[in-house]
Parts: structure tokens; C-alpha cells; sequence
């Protein structure tokens, strides 16, 4: 049968479903039997998901990249939902953290190498962890990447970029926020550790012509640097 991840605080019935427990959500089957049955057992509100689905659409998206899938890695955003992250993780997949209490919560699923950290709470303490452990750093600002230099200028980062690209189609914009460096400044500010380019484009979007405008600014400036992808 298909695998279950449960959230929540009554686990009376979860060997009678096979069902594996996590601390943030529910994986559940496309059985209304079964679903009709947790529903009447668990706290309300809860969150239902297909692990088949998730295979599913995580196979679709390798499959995009065609023969080029084997220059790929993929991440997890873990404060989307902290308790898909092990499953996602035993699938292949890395995961992408933005704090320090979810960086220890990483750490305990998988290995810093599996890890990518961008956040706007960059201090030394948490540098001098992320470099302990290998972790992949992202860089938002020129403020971070000299706090970073000044404890180990040679280790690998990669740098936010802020394309100004803005889409039409969602008000998730992620230009203009004061989170990564423009990408015509770029330059000034490049530095021998800097192995890597980050970018968000925006949430929810499926302006095709945003994401083809992006990519190439993308592209370009990762050639013009030297930077290899």
C-alpha cells in the first residue's frame, strides 16, 4: 500500500494505516474510506497529501530538463512544510533552509552538502556553523558577503541576483525587495569565493515569457563572470 505521514497529537489509529509520523503534516492516499476515518480521529485544521502525486509531479519536473536532468539538483524549500523534507530528502531531493532553528532540523535529516542557507539572519555565529558543516551559502547582500570574507574568504558562496525583472502575472514579485544585488552592480563587487548565482523570480507564476527574460540575464552575467552551470 501507499506510505502515510501524519500530523497530528492522536496517534491511536496510525498502525492500522501504516502510517509514519511527522511533526507538520499528513501524506494520505486517494482512499475516502481511509481519509473519512482520519479526518474523524485528528484535530482539525489538517493537511492531506499524495506521495504518489508528489513522485509523480517530481519526476515530471526532472524529466523537463531531458538529458540535461544529470547537471540538476534539486531543494526543498523546508519552511514551505518542514515535515515533507525527509520524504522529499530519501527521493533525492536537497533542501533549501532560510533560518537557523530550520538549519539544525536540516542537519538532522540530511548532511550540510544537501544543504543550501539564504537568509536575511546571517550573523558570525551562524557563518562560522554553515562553514562547520558545509553548507551551501547564498549571500543577499554586499553587507553579508564581506561578513562572510572576513571570517573565511575562501569558501565557496553563491550571490543573490536581482534581475528587475517583474511578471505580470503574480503580486509575488520578488525584484525590488532589497534582497540580492542588482545584476548590473554585480561586478564591482565580485570576489574570487563567488562560485555561484542565485536568483527568485517571484511565487506562483506561470509567465513563461518572465521566467525565458530572467533566465537569459541569467545566463549571460554567469558567462560575462566566468561563473560555470
Amino acid at each position: 500500500g501507499q506510505e502515510l505521514i501524519l500530523q497530528t497529537d492522536s496517534l491511536s489509529f496510525a498502525s492500522d494505516y501504516n502510517i509514519k509520523y511527522y511533526k507538520s503534516a499528513l501524506f494520505s492516499i486517494n482512499n475516502m474510506d481511509i481519509n473519512r476515518n482520519i479526518l474523524d480521529s485528528v484535530d482539525l485544521p489538517c493537511f492531506v497529501y499524495d506521495t504518489k502525486e508528489a513522485d509523480r509531479q517530481f519526476k515530471e519536473l526532472k524529466n523537463s530538463f531531458g538529458k540535461n536532468n544529470k547537471n540538476v539538483e534539486y531543494f526543498y524549500s523546508f519552511k514551505t512544510n518542514p515535515a515533507l523534507a525527509s520524504y522529499l530528502v530519501s527521493k533525492g531531493m536537497g533542501l533549501q533552509v532560510t533560518s537557523r532553528n530550520h538549519l539544525k532540523e536540516a542537519l538532522k535529516i540530511t548532511s550540510g552538502k544537501n544543504i543550501v542557507f539564504s537568509s536575511r539572519d546571517l550573523t558570525k555565529e551562524i557563518i562560522r556553523s554553515l562553514i562547520k558543516n558545509n553548507v551551501h551559502i547564498i549571500v543577499n547582500s554586499e553587507l553579508q558577503l564581506k561578513l562572510i570574507n572576513s571570517i573565511n574568504n575562501d569558501y565557496p558562496i553563491g550571490i543573490r541576483i536581482d534581475t528587475k525583472i517583474k511578471s505580470r502575472e503574480t503580486s509575488f514579485a520578488a525584484s525590488n525587495l532589497g534582497l540580492g544585488i542588482d545584476y548590473e552592480k554585480i561586478e564591482k563587487i565580485m570576489t574570487s569565493n563567488i562560485k555561484g548565482l542565485h536568483n527568485h523570480l517571484a511565487s506562483q507564476i506561470l509567465d513563461l515569457e518572465s521566467y525565458r527574460q530572467n533566465a537569459n540575464i541569467l545566463v549571460n552575467l554567469a558567462n560575462k563572470l566566468k561563473i560555470s552551470y
